[in-house]
């Protein structure tokens, strides 16, 4: 097996934008969603920035990236979500369910969870080990080093910036197993650092679900719903207690966090205690959850600072995948079980009565979050490549068609795109709403529509969307540079004598452009059937998709008191526009 971080020397520094190129780039994102009076308004804004402050943040930003060897946005970007003082629970966390309803009728949840966790303990040791395989898409090798703070790792709230720690590796390595609002301590190595096999997980598993324990009903990890700066103080006043200090002390070191359910009733109840609920049997902020219910669902419920959805997908794949293998793990007959340690914190009545009060206010908000989720099955990437299209740029088109003939206007849209291929690469963003695209969806639906036009209108909008994805794989997207100065503002300022916030990042284009009405994520498996996270503004929605060979999963999010109205029509008109673009694109 290749070293884990054999081609980190091979990967290129994250380029750097320029104010020009970006400045044109901005504006040709921001024209379909204003007016041309705000368009104009917008354009003298930039102009006037471009032509004074910019220079002064352009010059530092490149300062910057010198002093960031490798990548100038990864350290910016983790601080962001570190300053996020909204709860990570729904706001910031993202989750994702596996598919495991052939497993169901033979093997029990905690044969399943068994091997799971097995399996990410083998993980582990081979990424400690540095002989995890490293990743590469079509033998280009993607940067690894966001793998060294994935396990045994937990978000600290804090007062106004929160901290982020990774325990280093020792001799015993355990988990914590949350059950009935309890949380215990079970090492999955002994005392010589040998990893104890999966049927010892298994019984031990077993033996916690056949105890007598009693229902908890204050658990601490309810304070990781809490607005941040709330969560810290109540952190604070629970961990001056030194008993309850020694329990955080274990928990910070875990590996990650297994969360043992009732059953779930529906499907949709299980995707709901993903995201949020069961909030007594949680710990948000630690740096993964598998969650399972005793009929056999199965999930992960992510926490964000330290690494995106494409590390942990892999993990979790490989992790499934050795669910093939299960029957070898469960050949061994052996009733040996680990002994677990239950973590008694004490919590005097008042930090009950906080934690109660945050528990209520987050089930309110639990309540409010409303899922549709659609399983469109009419066809996949196979049948959407054979029409010619790019099937990211047919799903987006077909998302902002939907948006278009529901709300009759389009409001701006965010779309992840990777960029591991560089040193500590994260995230770049996308604005799939172009002039083109607008262009298509206001003709589309119109009865004297050129069949041929509206065939180059659609054309014009998949090629854009397209080459606005490469433009951001190759870092010379939009939105993260002018992120990048304006927090050179923000970190130097008064140093630079720019007294006030330039007046471009006020402006209503600027404004309107990074607004994520829609936040979109492409969390891609064939192991999933359903993912997932909240709305990132108010009134907007949270959109997963899965683009798989023959069928394509969404899930759309939203908040019932905002838009109970528009959430079924936006849906259905969703499933609408990809069969009237595929039934279109066919003529």
């Amino acid at each position: 097996m290749s070293k884990t971080f054999e081609f980190q020397d091979q990967l290129q520094t994250l380029p750097l934008s320029n104010l020009d190129d970006a400045g044109k780039n901005f504006l040709n994102w921001v024209e379909p969603l204003v007016t041309n009076e705000q368009l104009n308004t917008t354009k003298s804004n930039l102009e006037n920035f471009m032509s004074k402050d910019g220079r002064i943040l352009e010059k530092r930003l490149e300062e910057w990236s010198e002093q960031n060897e490798g990548n100038w946005l990864s350290p910016l970007w983790k601080d962001m979500y570190l300053d996020i003082r909204e709860p990570v629970a729904i706001d910031v966390n993202y989750f994702v369910k596996l598919i495991t309803e052939h497993l169901k009728n033979k093997y029990t949840s905690n044969d399943i969870a068994g091997v799971i966790i097995y399996k990410f303990m083998e993980i582990y040791e081979s990424i400690s080990d540095e002989n995890f395989e490293p990743e590469k898409i079509k033998d280009i090798p993607l940067c690894m080093a966001g793998y060294k703070e994935m396990f045994k790792a937990t978000k600290i709230p804090k007062l106004n910036r929160d901290e982020y720690i990774v325990k280093p590796k020792t001799t015993r390595t355990h988990i914590i197993i949350m059950y009935k609002n309890h949380m215990f301590k079970v090492n999955l190595t002994n005392e010589n650092g040998k990893r104890h096999p999966s049927k010892m997980i298994i019984n031990t598993l077993n033996n916690l679900l056949n105890s007598k324990i009693e229902i908890n009903d204050t658990n601490i990890g309810i304070l990781t719903t809490a607005y941040r700066d709330k969560a810290a103080l109540l952190l604070e006043e629970i961990i001056s207690i030194d008993k309850n200090n020694d329990n955080f002390e274990v928990l910070k070191d875990a590996l990650f966090l297994v969360c043992m359910d009732e059953s779930s009733e529906t499907f949709y109840d299980f995707g709901k205690s993903l995201i949020g609920s069961n909030e007594n049997n949680r710990y948000f902020d630690k740096n993964a959850q598998l969650i399972f219910s005793q009929n056999g669902d199965f999930g992960f419920n992510l926490e964000h600072t330290a690494a995106d959805a494409g590390t942990w997908i892999n993990l979790i794949n490989i992790a499934y995948e050795e669910l093939d293998n299960i029957d070898q793990h469960l050949d061994n007959k052996s009733k040996e079980s680990i002994q677990y340690e239950q973590l008694n914190w004490e919590l005097p009545t008042a930090i009950k009565t906080q934690l109660n009060q945050l528990r209520t206010k987050h089930i309110q908000k639990t309540e409010d979050i409303n899922f549709q989720i659609m399983h469109f099955k009419d066809f996949g990437t196979r049948k959407i490549k054979s029409l010619k299209y790019s099937p990211d740029a047919f799903l987006q088109l077909a998302l902002q068609l939907a948006q278009y003939r529901t709300f009759g206007k389009l409001k701006s849209t965010y779309e992840a795109v990777a960029n591991r291929s560089y040193l500590n690469g994260r995230t770049e963003c996308t604005r799939p709403i172009s002039v083109e695209l607008l262009d298509f969806v206001k003709t589309f639906d119109k009865n004297d529509a050129d069949t041929n036009t509206l065939k180059e209108l659609m054309n014009a909008a998949c090629k854009k969307q397209s080459s606005r994805i490469k433009d951001c794989l190759g870092s010379n997207g939009v939105e993260r540079y002018f992120y990048a100065m304006r927090n050179m503002y923000t970190l130097f300022g008064e140093e630079l004598n720019i007294k006030e916030m330039p007046e471009f990042f006020n402006d209503f284009g600027y404004k309107e452009l990074t607004y994520n009405f829609i936040s979109t994520s492409r969390i891609e498996s064939k192991y999933f059937d359903l993912g997932g996270f909240g709305p990132v503004v108010e009134d907007g929605y949270g959109f997963w998709y899965n683009l798989l060979d023959e069928r394509i999963d969404m899930n759309l999010i939203t908040r019932k008191s905002v838009n109970s109205e528009n959430m079924k029509t936006f849906s259905n008109a969703i499933i609408k526009a990809l069969r009237d673009l595929a039934e279109f694109s066919a003529r």
